[in-house]
């Protein structure tokens, strides 16, 4: 891939087997393990490959982009860190195995449908009652979301 694109859309490498390697100069994004990252490893912009089980975000993340984890319909559980502060729209659409998500004490934003789709989603527990939480995160699947506030 050229060595001076700018922009790469979550969707654009959606799971197509196909492993996105960038130019190493590339000051916008970098890849690690087949995931997306931008090139100082705050953002999150999306994982290629199904996640069998857990996730672990690293440690440098600070925002997880839109549609990150989209269609991750095995991964059943996501350790966020600590440093995480924003989770964007449609992040988790359509986790189907993921029933329950922590959220730390970090996050300032959990933009609208954040868990669209989630059908299994069941308990989402919040770390700070500081949270912005902007629209329906949950976009109100079926079934009853426990949103449990914890902290301040």
């Amino acid at each position: 891939m050229r060595k001076n694109v700018s922009y790469i859309d979550p969707m654009f490498a959606y799971r197509m087997e196909l492993e996105v390697e960038l130019d190493s100069s590339n000051p916008y994004y970098m890849t690690e393990n087949q995931i997306l990252y931008t090139k100082n490893k705050e953002k999150l912009v999306t994982v290629n490959y199904l996640i069998n089980g857990k996730f672990t975000v690293d440690s440098k993340v600070k925002e997880i982009e839109s549609k990150a984890f989209y269609n991750q319909y095995e991964m059943n559980e996501i350790d966020l860190g600590t440093n995480i502060e924003k989770l964007g729209e449609e992040t988790f659409y359509n986790c189907s195995k993921l029933s329950k998500i922590e959220i730390p004490q970090s996050v300032k934003t959990i933009a609208t449908n954040t868990f669209s789709a989630a059908s299994n989603l069941k308990e989402i527990i919040i770390n700070n009652k500081e949270n912005a939480i902007q629209g329906a995160p949950w976009s109100c699947p079926a079934g009853d979301k426990a949103i449990i506030w914890k902290g301040i």
